[in-house]
Parts: C-alpha cells; structure tokens; sequence
C-alpha cells in the first residue's frame, strides 16, 4: 500500500512536470488497485482484532494499521486529484511556472518515504521529524498562495489556470497532513501516547 501510493505520487508529479497525459491517465486509472487494497487491510486488520483478541502494543499496531490505511486511500486520492486537472489541462502557458509544486511535491515525496521508514522501523524520532516537514510545507503553500494571488492581477487571462494550480498545491498539502496523520499513529503504536492534540494531557496507554 505504501509502495503503491509512493509511485502514484512519484507518477503524478511526473505527469505534471512533464504533462504527460498517458502518465496521468495510468495514476487516475491505479487508484482502484489502492480503494481494493484498503478493502482488504480493512478486512485482514478485523479479523486479526476477532481471532486473536491482542492487547497492549499489539492491539495499538492494529488500530495505528487501520487508521493509516484510510489515510493512505486519501493520499491515493490525492494523486487522483491531481491526474484530473492534468488530463483536463491541454498545456501550461510558459508565463506559470511549475517549480515551486515539483518543489513541494519533493518534499511531500520525502515526508512520505520518512513515515513508512518510521512505522515499519518503530522509530519514534524519525516520526517526529517527518511533523517538521508537514511544517514546511504549510509554509510553501501559503507562499504559493500568495504568488497565485500576485499572478491573478498580472495575468488575468490565465486565472483559470492558476486555480488549477492552487487546487495541486492543495493537494500537495493535503498529502502531507496524511502523512503526518500515519505519523502520530506510529507513534500511538510504538509509545502508547496519543499526540494529536497537544493542547491534552498525554499518558502512556494503560494497554502497555
């Protein structure tokens, strides 16, 4: 599941980059292949909770594996997202530049590929690094706003196309609160603490 989302986002940024239509129509039609494989984690996860009855770390792994499984079909819709405007899009006019997307998205890539090092690995320092990266990118896609915003009134007979940037960008941006997501998972698996809200008093899971 991981792999696959990983290559749908590698794919998509490619498509874009490049725009590449047949790239693009190969991620949008892939993403059945994730909804079926988040069918059948779903599915493998219940029967693991019936069966066996675990507890403690084990029982926190399966609740962290179901709950980053929903937010691995998200990221896989994302990319879906993202392969529409493509395939919608006939070509990027040359006053648009695409460089600060393929810049998020690198970072994306990154936090992605950081997060699955982190649950597989059990390590709860990397996952912490991966939340800086989701800070990062929250920060390039408010500048990307901003420079959308600024292009609108230089450019105002491309708008429709700076939307659909916008909506990349967003995408790009929802990726990365995914990730971060699976991140906090992990780290409810592997520490037994719940670090979503920060604002609550966090104690180890009486499961331990």
């Amino acid at each position: 599941m991981f792999e696959l989302v990983d290559e749908q986002l590698s794919n998509v940024v490619n498509a874009l980059a490049d725009h590449n239509q047949e790239l693009a129509q190969t991620v949008y039609q892939n993403d059945d292949t994730i909804d079926a494989l988040e069918i059948s984690i779903d599915r493998k996860c219940e029967q693991i909770l019936v069966r066996h009855q675990p507890n403690g770390r084990d029982f926190r792994t399966v609740i962290a594996v179901l709950k980053s499984n929903t937010n691995l079909e998200r990221i896989g819709d994302q990319c879906k997202n993202i392969a529409k405007v493509v395939l919608r899009v006939n070509a990027w006019p040359s006053s648009l530049s695409l460089d600060p997307l393929v810049h998020m998205a690198d970072e994306v890539r990154a936090m992605l590929r950081e997060v699955q090092d982190a649950f597989f690995g059990r390590n709860p320092i990397l996952t912490r690094k991966v939340l800086a990266h989701d800070l990062r990118i929250d920060r390039a896609f408010a500048t990307l706003t901003d420079s959308m915003l600024d292009k609108s009134a230089a450019f105002p007979g491309e708008v429709d196309k700076l939307f659909y940037l916008l909506f990349i960008g967003k995408s790009l941006e929802r990726i990365a609160d995914h990730a971060k997501n699976i991140a906090q998972h992990a780290v409810f698996a592997i520490e037994g603490i719940d670090i979503r809200h920060k604002k609550l008093q966090q104690t180890p899971s009486e499961s331990e």
